[in-house]
Protein backbone atom coordinates (compact mmCIF):
# COMPACT_ATOMS: atom_id res chain seq x y z
CA UNK A 1 0.00 0.00 0.00
CA UNK A 2 1.43 3.38 -0.99
CA UNK A 3 0.53 5.07 2.30
CA UNK A 4 1.66 2.43 4.77
CA UNK A 5 3.55 3.58 7.85
CA UNK A 6 7.27 3.92 7.34
CA UNK A 7 9.83 2.72 9.88
CA UNK A 8 11.51 6.12 9.86
CA UNK A 9 10.15 9.47 10.99
CA UNK A 10 10.55 13.20 10.54
CA UNK A 11 12.99 14.45 7.92
CA UNK A 12 14.27 10.91 7.32
CA UNK A 13 10.98 10.19 5.55
CA UNK A 14 12.42 12.47 2.84
CA UNK A 15 16.20 12.35 3.11
CA UNK A 16 19.09 10.46 4.67
CA UNK A 17 20.79 13.50 6.18
CA UNK A 18 19.86 17.08 7.08
CA UNK A 19 22.21 20.06 7.41
CA UNK A 20 21.76 23.35 9.26
CA UNK A 21 23.81 26.50 9.66
CA UNK A 22 21.47 28.42 11.95
CA UNK A 23 19.46 27.83 15.09
CA UNK A 24 16.16 29.64 15.19
CA UNK A 25 13.66 31.21 12.81
CA UNK A 26 11.97 34.64 12.77
CA UNK A 27 8.69 33.23 11.42
CA UNK A 28 7.54 32.46 14.98
CA UNK A 29 5.08 29.72 14.02
CA UNK A 30 2.55 28.95 16.74
CA UNK A 31 2.06 25.18 16.19
CA UNK A 32 4.44 24.92 18.25
CA UNK A 33 7.36 24.51 15.86
CA UNK A 34 8.81 20.99 16.06
CA UNK A 35 12.35 22.31 15.52
CA UNK A 36 12.04 24.72 18.45
CA UNK A 37 10.78 21.89 20.64
CA UNK A 38 13.72 19.71 19.64
CA UNK A 39 16.20 22.44 20.54
CA UNK A 40 14.26 23.28 23.73
CA UNK A 41 14.20 27.01 23.03
CA UNK A 42 11.60 29.48 24.23
CA UNK A 43 9.76 31.67 21.74
CA UNK A 44 11.95 34.75 22.25
CA UNK A 45 15.17 32.79 21.76
CA UNK A 46 13.86 31.02 18.68
CA UNK A 47 12.66 34.09 16.77
CA UNK A 48 16.12 35.66 17.13
CA UNK A 49 18.23 33.24 15.06
CA UNK A 50 21.90 32.52 15.71
CA UNK A 51 24.31 31.70 12.89
CA UNK A 52 26.44 28.64 13.77
CA UNK A 53 29.95 28.96 12.32
CA UNK A 54 30.86 25.44 13.43
CA UNK A 55 27.87 23.97 11.63
CA UNK A 56 28.75 25.91 8.48
CA UNK A 57 32.32 24.60 8.54
CA UNK A 58 31.41 20.92 8.93
CA UNK A 59 33.26 18.64 6.52
CA UNK A 60 30.71 17.91 3.85
CA UNK A 61 33.30 16.12 1.71
CA UNK A 62 33.28 13.30 4.29
CA UNK A 63 29.90 12.28 2.89
CA UNK A 64 31.33 10.35 -0.03
CA UNK A 65 29.54 9.50 -3.23
CA UNK A 66 26.75 6.99 -2.67
CA UNK A 67 26.84 7.35 1.12
CA UNK A 68 23.77 9.58 1.07
CA UNK A 69 21.06 9.39 -1.54
CA UNK A 70 19.81 12.85 -0.64
CA UNK A 71 20.46 15.61 1.88
CA UNK A 72 18.17 18.35 3.12
CA UNK A 73 18.73 22.05 3.68
CA UNK A 74 17.46 23.00 6.17
CA UNK A 75 15.57 21.40 9.09
CA UNK A 76 16.11 23.83 12.00
CA UNK A 77 15.57 27.07 10.11
CA UNK A 78 14.14 28.55 6.93
CA UNK A 79 15.73 30.59 4.13
CA UNK A 80 14.77 34.25 3.76
CA UNK A 81 16.42 37.49 2.57
CA UNK A 82 18.56 38.09 5.67
CA UNK A 83 20.25 34.67 5.59
CA UNK A 84 19.94 33.73 1.91
CA UNK A 85 23.58 34.53 1.09
CA UNK A 86 24.97 32.22 3.78
CA UNK A 87 22.42 29.53 2.90
CA UNK A 88 23.35 29.71 -0.77
CA UNK A 89 27.06 29.47 0.10
CA UNK A 90 26.39 26.37 2.15
CA UNK A 91 24.29 24.68 -0.55
CA UNK A 92 27.04 25.42 -3.08
CA UNK A 93 29.51 23.74 -0.74
CA UNK A 94 27.39 20.59 -0.79
CA UNK A 95 27.19 20.75 -4.57
CA UNK A 96 30.95 21.18 -4.96
CA UNK A 97 32.20 18.97 -2.12
CA UNK A 98 29.93 15.97 -2.65
CA UNK A 99 27.90 14.20 -5.30
CA UNK A 100 24.71 14.29 -3.30
CA UNK A 101 21.42 15.77 -4.35
CA UNK A 102 19.78 18.41 -2.16
CA UNK A 103 16.20 18.92 -1.03
CA UNK A 104 15.67 22.58 -0.13
CA UNK A 105 12.83 22.96 2.37
CA UNK A 106 11.22 26.35 2.82
CA UNK A 107 8.00 28.28 3.35
CA UNK A 108 9.11 30.06 0.19
CA UNK A 109 9.85 33.73 0.41
CA UNK A 110 9.44 34.38 -3.32
CA UNK A 111 12.40 36.75 -3.74
CA UNK A 112 14.69 34.32 -1.93
CA UNK A 113 13.45 31.35 -3.93
CA UNK A 114 14.12 33.18 -7.21
CA UNK A 115 17.56 34.16 -5.92
CA UNK A 116 18.36 30.51 -5.12
CA UNK A 117 17.13 29.22 -8.45
CA UNK A 118 19.12 31.75 -10.46
CA UNK A 119 22.31 30.97 -8.54
CA UNK A 120 21.85 27.19 -8.53
CA UNK A 121 20.79 26.71 -12.14
CA UNK A 122 24.03 24.88 -12.96
CA UNK A 123 23.08 22.18 -10.44
CA UNK A 124 19.41 21.96 -11.37
CA UNK A 125 19.45 18.19 -11.94
CA UNK A 126 20.61 17.62 -8.34
CA UNK A 127 18.23 20.00 -6.58
CA UNK A 128 14.57 19.75 -5.64
CA UNK A 129 12.34 21.88 -3.43
CA UNK A 130 9.93 21.02 -0.61
CA UNK A 131 7.55 23.94 -0.13
CA UNK A 132 5.60 24.00 3.14
CA UNK A 133 1.96 24.97 2.60
CA UNK A 134 -0.07 24.19 5.72
CA UNK A 135 -3.41 25.66 4.62
CA UNK A 136 -5.20 26.95 1.55
CA UNK A 137 -6.03 30.28 3.20
CA UNK A 138 -3.99 33.36 4.12
CA UNK A 139 -6.33 34.04 7.06
CA UNK A 140 -5.42 30.72 8.71
CA UNK A 141 -1.72 31.10 7.99
CA UNK A 142 -1.67 34.60 9.54
CA UNK A 143 -2.93 33.08 12.79
CA UNK A 144 -0.49 30.18 13.04
CA UNK A 145 2.49 31.46 10.99
CA UNK A 146 2.40 35.21 11.75
CA UNK A 147 5.75 36.21 10.23
CA UNK A 148 6.03 33.63 7.44
CA UNK A 149 5.29 34.33 3.76
CA UNK A 150 1.58 34.48 2.95
CA UNK A 151 0.03 31.40 1.38
CA UNK A 152 -0.58 33.32 -1.84
CA UNK A 153 3.16 34.05 -2.00
CA UNK A 154 3.91 30.34 -1.59
CA UNK A 155 1.56 29.53 -4.45
CA UNK A 156 3.44 32.14 -6.50
CA UNK A 157 6.64 30.28 -5.61
CA UNK A 158 5.11 27.05 -6.92
CA UNK A 159 4.11 28.89 -10.10
CA UNK A 160 7.73 29.97 -10.55
CA UNK A 161 9.16 26.50 -9.95
CA UNK A 162 6.59 24.97 -12.25
CA UNK A 163 7.22 27.49 -15.04
CA UNK A 164 10.99 27.00 -14.95
CA UNK A 165 10.78 23.20 -14.68
CA UNK A 166 12.31 22.73 -11.23
CA UNK A 167 11.50 19.57 -9.30
CA UNK A 168 9.20 20.48 -6.42
CA UNK A 169 7.15 18.86 -3.66
CA UNK A 170 4.73 20.18 -1.05
CA UNK A 171 4.62 19.46 2.67
CA UNK A 172 1.22 20.00 4.33
CA UNK A 173 2.54 19.50 7.86
CA UNK A 174 0.99 20.34 10.13
CA UNK A 175 -2.23 20.63 8.18
CA UNK A 176 -4.34 23.49 9.54
CA UNK A 177 -7.60 23.19 7.58
CA UNK A 178 -10.38 20.93 8.79
CA UNK A 179 -10.38 19.28 5.38
CA UNK A 180 -6.92 19.43 3.76
CA UNK A 181 -8.26 17.43 0.82
CA UNK A 182 -9.37 20.69 -0.81
CA UNK A 183 -5.77 21.90 -0.76
CA UNK A 184 -4.48 18.58 -2.05
CA UNK A 185 -7.00 18.58 -4.89
CA UNK A 186 -6.05 22.15 -5.79
CA UNK A 187 -2.35 21.25 -5.91
CA UNK A 188 -2.89 18.13 -8.01
CA UNK A 189 -5.07 19.97 -10.53
CA UNK A 190 -2.97 23.13 -10.84
CA UNK A 191 0.46 21.47 -10.74
CA UNK A 192 0.18 18.10 -12.52
CA UNK A 193 3.99 17.80 -12.53
CA UNK A 194 4.32 18.13 -8.76
CA UNK A 195 6.46 15.23 -7.55
CA UNK A 196 4.96 14.45 -4.12
CA UNK A 197 2.56 15.86 -1.53
CA UNK A 198 3.08 14.95 2.15
CA UNK A 199 0.28 15.31 4.71
CA UNK A 200 1.06 15.38 8.43
CA UNK A 201 -0.28 16.46 11.80
CA UNK A 202 1.23 18.44 14.63
CA UNK A 203 2.57 15.67 16.86
CA UNK A 204 2.66 17.85 19.98
CA UNK A 205 -0.83 19.34 19.96
CA UNK A 206 -4.32 17.92 19.48
CA UNK A 207 -6.37 20.46 17.56
CA UNK A 208 -10.10 19.90 17.10
CA UNK A 209 -9.49 19.23 13.41
CA UNK A 210 -7.48 16.16 14.45
CA UNK A 211 -10.53 14.25 15.63
CA UNK A 212 -10.41 10.50 15.02
CA UNK A 213 -13.48 10.79 12.79
CA UNK A 214 -11.84 13.45 10.66
CA UNK A 215 -8.50 11.63 10.43
CA UNK A 216 -10.19 8.40 9.40
CA UNK A 217 -12.20 10.23 6.75
CA UNK A 218 -9.08 11.83 5.28
CA UNK A 219 -7.17 8.55 5.30
CA UNK A 220 -10.03 6.74 3.57
CA UNK A 221 -10.24 9.39 0.85
CA UNK A 222 -6.50 9.22 0.22
CA UNK A 223 -6.62 5.41 0.09
CA UNK A 224 -9.36 5.69 -2.54
CA UNK A 225 -7.22 8.13 -4.51
CA UNK A 226 -4.31 5.69 -4.30
CA UNK A 227 -6.40 2.82 -5.70
CA UNK A 228 -7.56 4.99 -8.59
CA UNK A 229 -4.16 6.49 -9.40
CA UNK A 230 -1.54 3.83 -8.67
CA UNK A 231 0.51 4.68 -11.73
CA UNK A 232 0.75 8.38 -10.88
CA UNK A 233 0.51 8.31 -7.09
CA UNK A 234 1.80 11.46 -5.41
CA UNK A 235 0.18 11.73 -1.97
CA UNK A 236 1.85 10.36 1.15
CA UNK A 237 0.77 10.35 4.78
CA UNK A 238 3.57 11.24 7.15
CA UNK A 239 4.09 9.16 10.26
CA UNK A 240 2.83 12.10 12.30
CA UNK A 241 -0.60 11.47 10.72
CA UNK A 242 -0.56 7.68 11.26
CA UNK A 243 0.77 8.07 14.82
CA UNK A 244 -2.02 10.52 15.64
CA UNK A 245 -4.65 7.97 14.56
CA UNK A 246 -3.01 5.15 16.53
CA UNK A 247 -2.77 7.23 19.71
CA UNK A 248 -6.40 8.36 19.47
CA UNK A 249 -7.59 4.78 19.01
CA UNK A 250 -5.78 3.76 22.21
CA UNK A 251 -7.05 6.76 24.21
Amino acid sequence: MGIKKLKIKGTKEWVAKSFNIQEGCPYNCQYPCYARCIRRKNEEEWKNPIFKEKWFNQKIENYRKGFLANVMCFSLHDIYPKNQNKCLDFILRIMNESNNSVLITTKANLDTLIYLCKNLKDFKERISFMITITTKYDSVSCKYEPNAPMITERFNALDYLNYYDWIFNVSIEPYLDKNPLFLIDFLIRKYPHIKTIWLGCNSRKDYEIYSLENLNFIQKEIETYYKENKDSYKIYLKNSFIDKIEKMKIA
